[in-house]
């Protein structure tokens, strides 16, 4: 059927129902104009039954009519909605199916086709409306639940979208951020390597390196970020703008400045400390090592700035004595992880290191080790000096004991051929046997002295004294000392300036040159004294940095031996440092030398290469002479006399014997004592009749000579007391006021010597402090 058909059904029902409208408009209207004439009574009853026919015609009709318009049209509205949802998305809809040879049936067949082409289209369209929608879900909570800051910005700088982490880090609000750009967030002096960064990274490879930079807040505070910047482009593949991450460091970068101070000072405090600190990991690589590990070690700067730690171990190892011994102790550890070693590293150039290994932790867990080097080096020398000092201790303990007894022998001796000199005269032929028996006494006198100089503290005696007097009269002792291999010769200046000297003491120095120029020439050699007067200058001062202007005094000691190089030279006057062999030398010599220049106010130089020999110059300051009268003395002065009542307190029964004869051939009265209690008992009985005591310091029974003086003094102020001794041990420092000559006599001693004394002090008028 053509659609020209269906037009034609559509017109009749159209006609009918006109009709059947019409009819019943008529009707209808007949019924408000009925007569009232009862003759038209049947008409009017036949009308009704007509009406009613005409009405149920009608409504049967109009049944008709809609049976077939939707017949008819059943199909065409069928398709017409289906297509109506088709286009509004009802793609799981399905077409209607139309049973007909008409148009329609044809065109609902071609849409169930279509329907069914393309269904899958149509059900993959509504999946990727459901998965864009479910993206973009994922997209915004990803970006707001970030911790870090995300925005994303168009090409000029101006913010499009971003996070809430973005929005509170700058801390603007949702109406303002979209106003501002790049540009009103950044600080002015990052613009240009923003923009440059943008240039050399973003825009050639479409991202940034994570980069630093800085942002300001709403309310003008700068704060560090940390971000990566990364291009958008759209489907032309036309850039749009960038998006960017960003993170706030500020918390960060307060750590890291916390930890770099704290870093600076514990770099500090291992630069400081007096100890080579060498830290390592578990895989026993080198993490540091401070300033002291690298100078103990001696390691060159240019190994140290390359941090090779190959290299630096092979330095290390070259410098050690046992490098085997070493690196067995360094396997141990690597093995033994909570292994703790103490072991002494033996240098070749003679240095000794302690060496301290621990494990380090970290709440518990092993994280590496820890080593720390201590140069013992002046520590070990100490405890040898110590051990030395000892040893030189004990002999000189001995010693002292033996040289009591030995200087009360040889007092007796040089006292008694003292007097035998004074009844000879010079023609007689026993003069000459009394003459050597003075000198071997005072030679013994003199070997007991340098005995006991590193064991004892001396009372120094100086006295205003010609300097080659001095030399001249020890060159004859000294010459005994020179092999006869040795050409010793002396030359004395015509100066001859004086000098206030202890001429014991400088003797000692003449001694100890002398020996060390002969030890110096084995094989033998030339060996001078020379004396001379110079006057120093700040030309001096400059050249050999100490000294002070001023004329003096100089004894030069030349020889021409081995000679010293320059580090012996620096160590030459230290106490215990000596090149001789062990058994040879205590290293005292010259430390003992540099004291008594010292005290004497006096300089010393030393000038020596090896081969060429050494020559010392001791600098005393010049005096000017004494008067006169202080000079000259008679040849045998007579012996002093007097009339007063001495108490002699000595031990040494001989000794004792001969000084009580002396004096009271001196006119004196004497009484003696054995021991200082014996003085005491004297001493109570005859107290008011005794002037003076003579007494040795070194008793026995616990009462020394210093302390019976002090008790005696203390009851009896007016009293005189007179010291004397070739030993004292310790007993002088303790009692500072002993003066040679004064209120001590040292042992052996001439009996003028002692009597000239006595006298003195009798004649002394002036109380004992």
């Amino acid at each position: 059927m053509q659609l020209s058909s269906i037009k034609a059904k559509m017109t009749g029902a159209v006609f009918l129902l006109v009709l059947f409208l019409t009819v019943l408009t008529v009707s209808v209207a007949n019924l408000y104009y009925e007569p009232l004439s009862e003759a038209y009574a049947p008409i009017y009853t036949a009308r009704h039954y007509f009406m009613i026919g005409g009405i149920t015609a009608a409504i049967l009709s109009a049944l008709l009519i809609w049976a077939v318009m939707n017949y008819l049209m059943s199909p065409l509205t069928q398709l017409t909605e289906h297509i109506r949802a088709l286009s509004h998305g009802a793609g799981d809809q399905k077409p209607a199916t139309v049973i007909t040879n008409d148009e329609i049936g044809e065109l609902s067949q071609a849409f169930k086709s279509m329907y069914t082409t393309h269904g899958d289209y149509i059900s993959g369209i509504k999946s990727v409306k459901e998965s864009l929608r479910a993206s973009e879900f994922k997209y915004r909570t990803l970006h707001q639940s970030l911790m870090d800051g995300f925005a994303v910005m168009d090409q000029e700088g101006k913010i499009l979208e971003y996070n809430e982490a973005f929005r509170e880090m700058l801390n603007y609000s949702n109406d303002e951020l979209p106003a501002l750009t790049n540009s009103d967030i950044t600080p002015r002096h990052w613009h240009d390597p923003e923009r440059n960064l943008m240039n050399e990274q973003v825009l050639m490879r479409g991202y940034s390196d994570i980069y630093e930079k800085e942002y300001r807040k709403k309310d003008g505070t700068i704060f560090p970020v940390e971000l990566r910047t990364t291009l958008l482009k759209n489907q032309s593949d036309d850039t749009t703008g960038v998006w960017v991450i960003v993170r706030d460091i500020t918390a960060r970068k307060e750590a890291e400045k916390m930890i770099r101070n704290a870093l600076s000072m514990l770099s500090a405090t291992l630069d400081a400390t007096e100890d080579g600190i060498l830290v390592r990991d578990l895989e026993f690589r080198k993490i540091l090592f401070n300033k002291k590990f690298s100078a103990m070690w001696r390691i060159p700067d240019a190994i140290v700035q390359v941090d090779d730690e190959k290299q630096i171990r092979a330095f290390i190892l070259d410098q050690l004595k046992h490098p085997a011994k070493f690196l067995a102790m360094i396997e141990k550890e690597q093995e033994q992880i909570d292994y703790e070693s103490c072991d002494i590293l033996e240098l070749k150039d003679g240095r000794t290191f302690e060496r301290v290994s621990r494990p380090q932790r970290l709440d518990d867990v092993m994280v590496g080790r820890v080593a720390s080097y201590r140069d013992i080096t002046e520590r070990k020398n100490l405890e040898a000096q110590l051990r030395q000092a000892q040893k030189l201790e004990a002999i000189g303990t001995l010693a002292g004991g033996i040289a009591h007894d030995f200087n009360n022998i040889l007092t007796v001796i040089v006292a008694s051929a003292s007097l035998l000199q004074r009844r000879l005269d010079d023609e007689s032929p026993l003069r000459r046997q009394v003459d050597r028996i003075f000198s071997a006494a005072e030679r013994a006198s003199g070997l007991t002295q340098g005995l006991l100089a590193y064991s004892r503290n001396q009372v120094s005696n100086p006295v205003p004294i010609r300097i080659n007097l001095i030399v001249e009269s020890f060159f004859s002792l000294l010459s005994r000392l020179v092999p006869e291999n040795i050409d010793f010769t002396l030359s004395l200046s015509d100066l001859d300036p004086f000098v206030k000297a202890d001429r014991g003491q400088i003797d000692q120095v003449l001694m100890n040159f002398v020996s060390n120029a002969v030890d110096a020439m084995s094989d033998g050699g030339n060996l001078i004294i020379r004396t001379d007067q110079v006057i120093v200058d700040q030309e001096f001062i400059t050249i050999h940095g100490h000294g002070s202007p001023g004329r003096f005094a100089v004894i030069s000691v030349e020889d021409s031996g081995t000679g010293m190089d320059e580090k012996i030279r620096e160590r030459i006057f230290e106490p215990f440092f000596t090149t001789k062999e062990v058994g040879k030398g205590t290293g005292l010599g010259l430390a003992t030398v540099y004291g008594i220049v010292q005290q004497h106010h006096g300089e010393i130089t030393v000038q020596s290469e090896p081969g060429k020999g050494t020559t010392f110059n001791v600098y005393f300051p010049a005096v000017g002479a004494p008067d006169a009268g202080t000079m000259s003395a008679p040849a045998r002065p007579a012996l002093p006399w007097g009339d007063e009542t001495i108490l002699l307190v000595e031990d040494e029964l001989s000794l004792r014997t001969f000084v009580c004869d002396l004096l009271q051939r001196c006119g004196y009265t004497v009484r003696e004592a054995e021991s200082g209690p014996a003085a005491l008992k004297i001493w109570s009985e005859q107290r008011d009749h005794i002037q003076l005591v003579l007494t040795d310091i070194i008793m026995p029974e616990n009462l020394n000579g210093i302390d019976l003086g002090r008790r005696l003094l203390a009851e009896k102020p007016s009293l005189k007391v007179i010291y004397m001794s070739g030993y004292t041990g310790n007993l002088e420092g303790r009692h500072n006021t002993l003066v040679e000559g004064v209120n001590f006599i040292r042992k052996p001693f001439k009996p003028e010597v002692i009597a000239e004394i006595i006298r003195k002090k009798l004649d002394d008028r002036t109380a004992e402090k």
